[in-house]
C-alpha cells in the first residue's frame, strides 16, 4: 500500500507499507522538508503490529559560525520493545554522537502520524480470473 501527505511544517512524505501475511511489517518512508532536505525512514513491527525498530538515514546541511554550509550524512537506529527503548545509536558522518530525547520523539511523533494512515492487515485485491 502507497501514500503520501504533507503539511506546510514538516513537508511531504511518500511511503509504502509491506505486509507479510496480511500484516503490517514495515513502513518505508521518503521524507522531504521545507528546508529542501531529505531523509529515509523505516518502521518495523512485529506480529501483534507493535513497533520494534525505527531506522533513519538523513542528510542534513549544517553551519557553525562563519563557515560555509556544510552537509552531513547522519544515521540513527532505534531498538524498542513496546514503548521501551532497548538501544538507540547515532551517527554523524560515521562519528557517533549521543541520541537525544527529542531524536527519538520526533521519530516515533512522525511514526504515529503515518501508522494512522495505514491498515494494520492488508486485503488484496480480487481477482476475477
Amino acid at each position: 500500500m502507497e501514500g503520501r501527505w504533507s503539511d506546510s511544517v514538516t513537508g511531504e512524505s511518500v511511503y509504502v507499507a509491506k505486509y507479510v501475511n496480511d500484516t503490517l511489517t514495515v513502513i518505508e518512508e521518503q521524507m522531504t522538508f521545507t528546508d529542501g532536505m531529505r531523509s529515509s525512514r523505516a518502521y518495523y513491527y512485529d506480529g501483534r503490529v507493535a513497533l520494534t525498530r525505527i531506522a533513519e538515514d538523513r542528510r542534513l546541511m549544517a553551519a557553525s559560525g562563519n563557515s560555509t554550509p556544510t552537509m552531513l550524512h547522519a544515521r540513527l537506529n532505534v531498538y524498542l520493545s513496546g514503548y521501551k527503548i532497548d538501544s538507540a545509536t547515532k551517527t554523524v558522518d560515521l562519528d557517533a554522537k549521543a541520541v537525544q530525547p527529542y531524536d527519538i520523539e520526533n521519530l516515533r511523533q512522525h511514526e504515529r502520524e503515518i501508522f494512522a494512515r495505514v491498515p494494520m492487515t492488508y486485503a488484496a485485491p480480487r481477482t476475477d480470473r
